[in-house]
């Protein structure tokens, strides 16, 4: 059986692979998931927090800041190790936003400091949401990402 199915599985000339990245056209009223899985190499032993707003139009970071359409991933997984922390939150469903050429996601990682009731900024990143590199059609930049965090505060 083994072997009828390591040639029945077996890959032809003629084998085309499927295209990941364009099965899933952006619906404003089906929205996209994200989630925060963890924050690898932290700099500190404190708890952290990933806030995830939406540029444009990035209303957070103005002041004062807006918290429409900010979500935030916190709760540590316990198992998880202190320099690579993992995340309990679930993914987020954002839905109803008008697809934007340059819609991107700013990723803004934060130690948290309970003892002193302080937030401090550790670094951020940016991913861009949506691929228009079809034309007529706007894709989800689907995937799974590990982003690289730049310098202290986003804005």
């Amino acid at each position: 059986m083994l072997l009828w199915l390591k040639d029945y599985m077996k890959a032809q000339p003629d084998t085309e692979l499927f295209e990941c990245k364009y099965y899933d056209p952006y619906q404003q009223n089906v929205g996209i998931y994200c989630a925060a899985e963890g924050v690898h190499k932290s700099p500190t032993a404190l708890p952290l927090a990933v806030l995830c707003s939406f540029n444009p139009p990035a209303e957070y970071y103005r002041s004062p800041p807006v918290t429409d359409n900010v979500f935030m991933f916190c709760g540590a997984k316990m198992d998880s190790p202190q320099k690579s922390m993992r995340f309990a939150s679930e993914a987020r469903q954002i839905r109803g936003l008008e697809s934007e050429e340059s819609w991107q996601l700013i990723i803004d990682i934060r130690a948290v400091d309970v003892a002193r009731g302080t937030v401090a900024p550790l670094g951020w990143t940016v991913v861009s949401l949506l691929d228009k590199s079809r034309p007529g059609q706007t894709y989800v930049n689907t995937g799974v990402f590990m982003v690289r965090r730049d310098a202290k505060t986003p804005m």
